[in-house]
Protein backbone atom coordinates (compact mmCIF):
# COMPACT_ATOMS: atom_id res chain seq x y z
CA UNK A 1 0.00 0.00 0.00
CA UNK A 2 2.68 2.54 0.82
CA UNK A 3 4.52 1.28 -2.15
CA UNK A 4 1.27 2.34 -4.52
CA UNK A 5 1.63 5.73 -2.59
CA UNK A 6 4.95 6.18 -3.45
CA UNK A 7 4.18 5.96 -7.29
CA UNK A 8 1.87 7.84 -7.09
CA UNK A 9 3.69 10.74 -5.19
CA UNK A 10 6.78 10.78 -7.27
CA UNK A 11 5.44 10.97 -10.81
CA UNK A 12 3.42 13.66 -10.56
CA UNK A 13 6.13 15.52 -8.05
CA UNK A 14 8.40 15.19 -10.63
CA UNK A 15 5.56 16.50 -13.59
CA UNK A 16 5.14 19.28 -11.34
CA UNK A 17 8.85 20.35 -11.01
CA UNK A 18 9.76 19.55 -14.80
CA UNK A 19 6.62 22.24 -15.53
CA UNK A 20 7.80 24.81 -13.49
CA UNK A 21 11.64 24.38 -14.89
CA UNK A 22 10.29 24.69 -18.23
CA UNK A 23 7.49 27.50 -17.94
CA UNK A 24 10.48 29.95 -16.26
CA UNK A 25 13.31 28.61 -18.66
CA UNK A 26 11.65 29.22 -21.74
CA UNK A 27 8.74 31.54 -20.81
CA UNK A 28 5.78 32.03 -23.86
CA UNK A 29 6.16 29.44 -26.22
CA UNK A 30 6.34 26.47 -23.67
CA UNK A 31 3.69 27.95 -21.66
CA UNK A 32 1.09 24.83 -22.92
CA UNK A 33 3.16 22.30 -21.93
CA UNK A 34 4.36 23.84 -18.10
CA UNK A 35 0.42 23.69 -17.84
CA UNK A 36 -0.10 20.22 -18.76
CA UNK A 37 2.85 19.19 -16.41
CA UNK A 38 1.17 21.51 -14.03
CA UNK A 39 -2.27 19.84 -14.31
CA UNK A 40 -0.75 16.35 -13.98
CA UNK A 41 0.75 17.08 -10.71
CA UNK A 42 -2.17 18.43 -9.38
CA UNK A 43 -3.98 15.33 -10.68
CA UNK A 44 -1.37 12.85 -8.94
CA UNK A 45 -1.40 15.43 -5.82
CA UNK A 46 -5.29 14.31 -5.70
CA UNK A 47 -5.42 11.14 -6.30
CA UNK A 48 -2.31 11.40 -3.53
CA UNK A 49 -4.97 12.66 -1.03
CA UNK A 50 -7.79 10.25 -1.98
CA UNK A 51 -5.27 7.29 -1.19
CA UNK A 52 -4.26 8.51 2.35
CA UNK A 53 -7.53 9.38 3.06
CA UNK A 54 -9.17 5.88 2.20
CA UNK A 55 -6.18 4.57 3.82
CA UNK A 56 -6.57 6.63 7.26
CA UNK A 57 -10.87 5.72 7.32
CA UNK A 58 -9.55 1.99 6.85
CA UNK A 59 -7.14 2.05 9.58
CA UNK A 60 -10.24 3.77 11.56
CA UNK A 61 -12.54 1.30 10.42
CA UNK A 62 -9.70 -1.25 12.20
CA UNK A 63 -9.40 0.45 15.19
CA UNK A 64 -13.10 0.66 16.09
CA UNK A 65 -13.82 -3.42 15.19
CA UNK A 66 -11.40 -3.73 17.53
CA UNK A 67 -12.60 -1.96 20.05
CA UNK A 68 -15.72 -3.33 19.80
CA UNK A 69 -14.76 -6.53 19.45
CA UNK A 70 -12.56 -6.12 23.09
CA UNK A 71 -15.48 -4.36 25.20
CA UNK A 72 -17.93 -7.27 23.54
CA UNK A 73 -15.83 -10.10 24.93
CA UNK A 74 -15.14 -8.52 27.99
CA UNK A 75 -18.62 -8.01 28.59
CA UNK A 76 -19.28 -11.60 28.01
CA UNK A 77 -16.86 -13.15 30.37
CA UNK A 78 -18.24 -15.64 32.94
CA UNK A 79 -17.05 -13.98 36.71
CA UNK A 80 -15.02 -16.94 38.51
CA UNK A 81 -17.19 -18.67 41.26
CA UNK A 82 -16.26 -17.48 44.27
CA UNK A 83 -15.78 -19.95 46.76
CA UNK A 84 -18.54 -20.99 49.64
CA UNK A 85 -16.67 -19.28 52.59
CA UNK A 86 -16.53 -16.29 50.80
CA UNK A 87 -19.74 -16.00 49.56
CA UNK A 88 -21.43 -17.01 53.23
CA UNK A 89 -18.89 -14.39 54.78
CA UNK A 90 -20.41 -11.06 52.39
CA UNK A 91 -24.58 -12.63 53.03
Amino acid sequence: MFGDLIELVVPGAGWLALGVVVGTAFGDRLRPVAKQAIKIGLTVAERFQEATAEAYERGQDLVAEARHERANSSAKKPRPAQPAARRRARA
